[in-house]
């Protein structure tokens, strides 16, 4: 369903996504502009988000990506992880999240230790500090949060997440080799 310029909310982002969409139309008259408008302004909004929840963790010495990491660690049951799982579930390459995992090690928010199960690997467990500084600073996320998303409704919500969820098992099914 094309979405028509009436029903959009008008801000500078929506403009500049609108403005570079129709710009490809007019270069490319079949490419799939409401596909294109969606995955920009996802992308777009994602970075503004994790941008303004860089802004709140940056008095604490992290940043999204740390907190994100901890965060992992944290909701996991055993609270531990290898790190290539952490860098997959936040989207990592190993390499920068080596460099997490060292900074989040020297601050004494997680630990390393050799796997029980294979001693050649690394196992991360959130610290006993780790898991205090979350409880500390996760319920200052909440109300930010509920604001970014309070102009939805519970169902354009529950339709919102069910939609990024029928994407995201496509792309896991396309990384994965498979042909949705």
């Amino acid at each position: 369903m094309a979405v028509t310029s009436a029903s959009r909310t008008s801000c500078p982002l929506v403009t500049r996504v609108d403005s570079a969409v129709t710009r490809v139309a007019t270069i490319f008259p079949n490419a799939p502009g409401d596909d294109i408008r969606l995955v920009r302004l996802i992308s777009c909004i994602a970075d503004e988000m994790s941008s303004r929840f860089d802004g709140m963790l940056r008095p604490h010495g992290l940043n999204e990506t740390d907190f994100r990491t901890l965060m992992q660690l944290f909701c996991n049951p055993e609270r531990q992880a290898y790190p290539s799982d952490l860098s997959e579930l936040a989207t990592q390459s190993r390499t920068n999240m080596t460099r997490i995992v060292d900074s989040l090690v020297a601050r004494g928010w997680v630990s390393r230790t050799a796997s029980d199960v294979d001693r050649r690997r690394v196992l991360l467990e959130i610290t006993d500090e780790g898991v205090a500084l979350v409880k500390r600073l996760l319920p200052q996320f909440h109300p930010k949060l509920s604001a970014f998303l309070s102009v939805l409704t519970e169902r354009e919500k529950q339709v919102m997440t069910q939609g990024l969820q029928k994407i995201a098992a496509v792309l896991h099914a396309q990384h994965a080799g498979e042909q949705p």
